[in-house]
């Protein structure tokens, strides 16, 4: 409801018919989209996702080790 109703008001970022002057950052959207976008047109760089995806798993494995 809360988000209904700031999209009516501001709108966000990237979305159809947005004013920019006015519309809310929506950043995780756009991380997800781009994301999608480099996985559609083939334009990602797997390496580095396969790394950053090796990193949060040492990140979490270190997390339970610790605690």
């Amino acid at each position: 409801m809360e988000l209904d109703l700031l999209h009516e008001t501001y709108s966000f970022v990237g979305a159809p018919g947005a004013d920019p002057s006015r519309a809310l950052p929506a950043p995780q959207a756009d991380l997800i989209s781009a994301l999608a976008q480099g996985v559609i047109e083939s334009s990602i760089d797997w390496n580095l996702l396969g790394l950053d995806a090796l990193i949060g798993v040492a990140a979490v494995v270190i997390d339970e080790l610790l605690c």
